[in-house]
């Protein structure tokens, strides 16, 4: 008797500090939401704002929250804060975190360089796939999503900047490679993604974001259906105010999304 009274005291105990644990980490998350979505709506302001002022709608904008240094459990919490479009830039990293995450409807964004052997990790997970630097690439990428029987979105990644540890096609060398897209049956060119250069002032970061919207626009005329190329991805946490008002469709924003949230993770 004793020892089943013994047993019984044990149990009811850990079940109630079990039952503390999860109400802390609960509470712990809930936290994290509400936080979240201070920082999401922070950013939406900014991307509001910068719409205004140069006659667009911010439905214009796809905001891709940025999740290289956090977990899946503050990814989880970023979804429920209203973000569901993704970026990583890790192949490794994304297929572990699509493993943890697949009941989430997540859109899919690679944004990191991309080496041919990592392909498979990346599809077919990825809607879009934003750092297409090369030709040899984008046909290893358009092999891979067709053995996979999928199509993919695809950004050609433009070295605005100039500088040499910068992947990215030279403003030259694009033409060479949508040459070849209408030979792509499993990938779609939607458009062209730019990194403003390190710690280049306002006027200089415009001007590289400005000189990627020009490239656009003067693609426009090669558009099709299958290849749109109506797609501008460029702007950071630091800088994206400047790539909307400069022409950017997609921003790519980490930091300021996660404010206050690293001492809690």
């Amino acid at each position: 008797r004793q020892k089943r009274a013994l047993r019984f005291f044990l149990g009811t105990l850990f079940e109630r500090r079990n039952d503390a644990t999860d109400h802390r980490n609960r509470m712990m998350f809930a936290e994290v939401i509400e936080r979240l979505k201070r920082n999401l709506h922070s950013v939406q302001d900014d991307i509001e704002l910068a719409c205004q002022r140069c006659g667009r709608k911010a439905e214009s904008v796809k905001l891709i929250g940025v999740t290289k240094y956090v977990d899946a459990k503050i990814m989880r919490c970023l979804y429920e804060a209203g973000c569901n479009a993704i970026g990583e830039n890790r192949p490794d990293a994304m297929r572990a975190k699509v493993d943890l995450l697949n009941d989430l409807k997540l859109e899919w964004h690679f944004i990191g360089h991309l080496q041919r052997n990592k392909i498979k990790w990346v599809l077919p997970t990825a809607h879009w796939i934003h750092s297409i630097d090369s030709l040899r690439l984008l046909e290893a990428v358009n092999a891979a999503a067709e053995s996979q029987n999928c199509v993919v979105n695809c950004l050609l990644e433009v070295n605005i900047s100039g500088e040499t540890q910068k992947h990215g096609l030279k403003f030259a060398d694009v033409p060479s490679a949508l040459a070849q897209m209408h030979s792509f049956t499993n990938i779609r060119l939607s458009g062209l993604m730019g990194m403003g250069g390190l710690d280049c002032d306002e006027v200089e970061t415009r001007r590289q974001f400005e000189s990627l919207r020009d490239l656009s626009d003067s693609l426009k005329i090669e558009a099709t259906d299958m290849h749109p190329l109506n797609e501008i991805s460029m702007g950071m946490s630091h800088d994206f105010v400047w790539a909307i008002e400069s022409g950017a469709t997609m921003i790519r924003v980490g930091s300021r999304l996660f404010e206050g949230i690293e001492e809690r993770t």
